[in-house]
């Protein structure tokens, strides 16, 4: 796999930090900077807020970052390298584990077909309510910085790079099931992925139907595959 953003330091905009200590105080603002993303909009992000924030110096963010974009970017990166890290990676080694052990030659038997189905879209439905519960705060960070790419060109890369992290192991996953079409399939996958976490997010009494999100995960597998339910 190719170098991503969750991958590869050139995407950072602001100065470069060596010492331990600067790059603890650079991660300290970039996180700052995420919280306030989360809470009030990338709009929000302002040298002077996100050093209050911080609760360091105002002069330290504008060493770090002159321009309040190269900040917008940098805290974007963090956002997809901590993620990825933290929950994109074990989620998909984990599933991509159980996938490759998948008999191919079984799926074209019908019972067979359906077990797996039934499993995968069990995985992503529980995968999604649980990110729905417990990471809220990231979901809106990821919300917001997708809509400031749209208004943004130095944003746009980094956003569709971060796209390609998630498609690549969905694009091996619909290999692994069975998809007539692997690249249009992980497409399709993840629009009802992004849908459904939507969904998610605004379910305002936290009550998620976790049931509900397998079967609309069914359907979607059904309508990639050779076979019907």
């Amino acid at each position: 796999m190719s170098l991503t953003v969750v991958d590869n330091e050139a995407y950072y905009q602001g100065r470069k930090a060596l010492r331990t200590s600067s790059k603890k105080r650079r991660l300290e603002i970039l996180q700052a900077a995420l919280r306030i993303i989360a809470r009030d909009g990338v709009r929000a992000v302002k040298h002077r807020a996100v050093a209050q924030e911080a609760g360091v110096p105002l002069s330290a963010t504008t060493y770090y970052f002159k321009d309040i974009l190269d900040l917008i970017v940098d805290a974007f990166v963090l956002y997809a390298q901590e993620t990825h890290e933290q929950f994109v990676r074990p989620f998909w080694e984990e599933t991509l584990t159980w996938l490759n052990s998948i008999d191919p030659a079984r799926l074209s038997e019908q019972p067979y077909y359906d077990e797996q189905v039934r499993e995968l879209s069990r995985r992503g439905a529980h995968f999604i309510v649980t990110t729905a519960l417990s990471q809220r705060e990231r979901m809106l960070i990821e919300t917001a910085f997708f809509y400031a790419a749209l208004m943004d060109e130095r944003l746009r890369q980094p956003a569709l790079d971060y796209m390609q992290t998630l498609l690549e192991p969905l694009q091996k996953a619909m290999t692994l099931i069975g998809a007539a079409d692997a690249s249009l399939a992980s497409h399709a996958v993840l629009a009802i992925m992004r849908q459904l976490q939507f969904e998610a997010m605004l379910a305002h009494d936290g009550s998620l139907d976790e049931d509900r999100l397998c079967r609309a995960f069914t359907y979607q597998l059904y309508g990639q595959g050779k076979h019907h339910a």
